[in-house]
């Protein structure tokens, strides 16, 4: 099981503002982001065949007491199934492999700054909105509110918490 800590991570609030860029038709230069956005498009809602398999167990051995063992299910399946219809990878698992196709040219710890650098090589800035305008607080929502108006998709922000005396940044899409 995967470990680290996705509440507030940089990497992982990323992947999921990349896919929705992405299914916006808004496309990164990265080829390989690219190709692991178009990896979990492409799997959809296509079930996991290894769920699919503990499943098709599961109602057999409740109907008849006992169930065919993983290997002659999987066989069944693939005898009735195209490929095209299951999928073997989890979600996990594409999630991570789109955190990877852009994490060694983005460090986690990296600040506003280098992520809007870094957006902006993979983005061209007509894409998207990457600061707002505004030098007051309502002046600045009042420009956030028209963007996601105007274009109705979310936005990154890093949020401050105080916790145990501490003060602790996330990253959130908004």
């Amino acid at each position: 099981m995967d470990t680290n800590a996705k509440t507030g991570s940089l990497h992982f609030t990323l992947s999921t503002y990349l896919y929705s860029l992405y299914t916006d038709n808004i496309k990164p230069s990265s080829p390989a982001i690219q190709h692991a956005c178009a990896n979990i498009e492409a799997v959809g809602n296509k079930p996991l065949k290894s769920l699919a398999i503990q499943s098709v167990q599961d109602v057999l051995k409740s109907q008849f007491g006992s169930a065919p063992n993983e290997q002659s299910v999987a066989e069944l399946i693939k005898a009735t199934y195209s490929e095209e219809n299951y999928t073997t990878q989890t979600p996990n698992e594409l999630g991570k492999a789109l955190v990877d196709s852009f994490s060694e040219g983005l460090p986690a710890d990296a600040d506003f700054s280098a992520l809007c650098d870094w957006l902006g090589k993979e983005f061209s800035q007509d894409q998207f909105m990457m600061n707002f305008d505004g030098t007051t607080r309502e002046e600045l929502v009042s420009s956030i509110r028209k963007y996601i108006y105007q274009k109705g998709r979310p936005w990154l922000a890093q949020i401050a918490d105080r916790r145990n005396d501490q003060l602790i940044t996330q990253w959130v899409m908004v």
